[in-house]
């Protein structure tokens, strides 16, 4: 179970993260000087911002791969939104989640492989198909996946991903300073 809402969750990450490097600050508390939407979590000085989203209707009892990726790719629109006013910044969404296996929120956030029958009657792989294009994605520089299974200790799982843009992508070591991934 996610054990703290969005909003607290936010304030305790930000406070982890000036423990280990300052600067970070809350995006939203700013909104006021601010006609667009701006991310969770900033810092100026390393160029970076976060957006935190959080994944109530998924479970483990079901997994409906088409819906899911219909509702991660609205979060991802509206995170790559929040990341377009942050030029230059390296860009990070975290998706909290009581889902059980990350790598099935991956996929479905990348879009769902789909097979045709050729002439022959084999199938031949036809491409992904999702909500949206890849154009929503090049904001985002990386994915991580805060899975709360249900008896078990919460995880961080990080995902790269492969339509950034270059001065957004993020990688493994670089997130590992300030988060303990498997």
């Amino acid at each position: 179970m996610i054990q703290t809402n969005e909003k607290n969750y936010k304030l305790l990450l930000i406070k982890q993260l000036n423990y280990i490097k300052g600067g970070w600050i809350n995006g939203d508390s700013n909104k006021k000087n601010v006609k667009n939407k701006t991310a969770d979590i900033v810092n100026h000085s390393l160029k970076f911002a976060m957006e935190i989203k959080d994944d109530t209707k998924s479970s483990e009892n079901s997994c409906d791969l088409k819906l899911m990726n219909q509702r991660y790719a609205d979060r991802v629109k509206s995170a790559s939104n929040k990341f377009s006013i942050y030029s230059g910044y390296k860009t990070l969404l975290i998706i909290r989640t009581e889902f059980p296996i990350p790598d099935i929120i991956y996929y479905a956030i990348l879009g769902l492989d789909t097979y045709n029958k050729n002439i022959n009657n084999q199938l031949v792989y036809f491409g992904k198909v999702g909500k949206y294009s890849d154009y929503i994605y090049k904001q985002i520089g990386g994915f991580l996946i805060y899975s709360y299974p249900i008896d078990c200790v919460a995880q961080y799982y990080y995902y790269p991903n492969p339509h950034a843009l270059n001065c957004r992508k993020t990688d493994k070591e670089e997130i590992s300073r300030f988060f303990k991934i498997i």
